[in-house]
C-alpha cells in the first residue's frame, strides 16, 4: 500500500508541476504570492490627449510608450493602422531594432494618412513588439474621425443702403477676412466679382434684402446694373434654420461648429435672397464654392439711406 500511496504522490506532483507557467515563456503569469511583471509592456497614447483626427488634416500624433526589464532588450516592433474594417496596414516595421543605436523606448510616431477619410470613422492603431525573450506585447489605440471644428467668424460688417452716401460698401464676401466691397467707377466690386457671395440693398416691398449676385441679375432688381458688368455673378443659397441667435453665439465664442450647421441640406427649401429679415435673425447659407456658414443679422435700416450690419460665421 505505501508503494501505491508513493506513487499517487508523485503522479499528483508530476501534474501539478506541469500546470505551473514557466516565467521565461510567457509575459504574465501567477504564483502564489500575486503576478509576475511581463519582461516588455507597449501603450499607444495620443499626444494630444483627445483620440481624434480631423479630416481635412488626416494626421494622428501617437506616443509610443515601450518599458523593458534591464537586461531584456527589443527585436522587432511593428505599427499597424486600420481604417474601420478595412485590412490593417502596415506605417512602421523594424524587424531588428536591438541593432538600431539611436532607439528610443519613447517617441512621438507622426501618421500622415494619405487614404480619404470620412466623418464618423473609426481609425485603429495597433503595435505588437516581441523582446529578446521572444515575448510578445500589444497594445492598441483608437481615433474617431470629425471634421474641422474650426470657423471663421466675422465681427460686425455694415453694408449701406443704395441711397446712402456715408457708406459705399454694398456687397460682402468671405475671403481676405470678410472683405467688403464698393460700387461704382471708383469702387473694387467689378474687379473682385470671384469673391463677392452677397448684395445688401433696401427695397420698399421687401425692405431689408440679402441676395445672391445671381439673383439680382435674374430679377432685375436694384444693383443691375453694376453687377451686369462683373465678369462673375455667384449663386449663393440661403436657408432658414434651426439654430438661434443665443446659439448662433455660442457657437462664435467656443469657434466651434455642430451638425446642425455644417450638415444643412440646400437640395430642399433653399433660396436664393432673404428678404424683410428682422433684428438677430439668424440664415443658414452656403456659397458657389461650397462652403457653408450662418449669418446673424445685428443691425437693419428703415430705408435705402441707411445700413446693416451682420456677423458671419463659416468653414474654414
Amino acid at each position: 500500500m505505501n508503494k501505491i500511496h508513493t506513487l499517487v504522490l508523485i503522479v499528483a506532483f508530476a501534474a501539478f508541476a506541469s500546470c505551473i507557467r514557466d516565467p521565461s515563456k510567457d509575459d504574465i503569469y501567477t504564483n502564489n504570492t500575486g503576478p509576475y511583471e511581463p519582461t516588455t509592456s507597449v501603450t499607444l497614447t495620443d499626444s494630444f490627449g483627445s483620440n481624434i483626427i480631423y479630416r481635412k488634416e488626416a494626421t494622428a500624433n501617437i506616443l509610443v510608450a515601450i518599458k523593458m526589464k534591464a537586461g531584456v532588450s527589443l527585436k522587432t516592433l511593428k505599427i499597424e493602422r486600420r481604417i474601420d474594417l478595412d485590412a490593417p496596414e502596415v506605417v512602421s516595421f523594424n524587424d531588428r531594432v536591438d541593432t538600431v543605436t539611436n532607439f528610443k523606448s519613447t517617441y512621438t510616431l507622426k501618421d500622415n494618412i494619405t487614404t480619404p477619410l470620412t466623418e464618423g470613422s473609426i481609425i485603429t492603431y495597433m503595435i505588437t513588439v516581441t523582446d529578446s525573450k521572444l515575448l510578445v506585447a500589444t497594445a492598441s489605440i483608437f481615433y474617431i474621425v470629425k471634421r474641422e471644428n474650426n470657423v471663421l467668424i466675422s465681427n460686425d460688417i455694415e453694408l449701406a443702403g443704395q441711397q446712402n452716401t456715408l457708406l459705399d460698401k454694398n456687397f460682402q464676401g468671405l475671403v481676405n477676412n470678410f472683405e467688403s466691397y464698393s460700387h461704382g467707377g471708383t469702387g473694387n466690386a467689378g474687379i473682385n466679382s470671384y469673391y463677392i457671395d452677397f448684395v445688401y440693398y433696401f427695397d420698399p416691398m421687401n425692405l431689408n434684402v440679402f441676395a445672391s449676385p445671381n439673383n439680382v441679375m435674374a430679377e432685375n432688381s436694384y444693383w443691375v446694373s453694376e453687377i451686369a458688368t462683373w465678369s462673375r455673378q455667384n449663386d449663393t443659397k440661403f436657408k432658414i434654420t434651426s439654430i438661434n441667435s443665443v446659439q448662433f453665439d455660442s457657437i462664435k465664442s467656443t469657434s466651434k461648429s455642430d451638425d446642425s450647421f455644417y450638415n444643412t441640406d440646400f437640395s430642399t427649401g433653399s433660396t436664393d435672397k432673404i428678404t424683410n429679415f428682422l433684428l438677430n435673425d439668424v440664415y443658414a447659407f452656403r456659397n458657389v464654392y461650397g462652403k457653408v456658414g450662418l449669418l446673424k443679422f445685428t443691425q437693419v435700416a428703415s430705408d435705402e439711406t441707411g445700413s446693416i450690419k451682420v456677423q458671419i460665421i463659416c468653414q474654414k
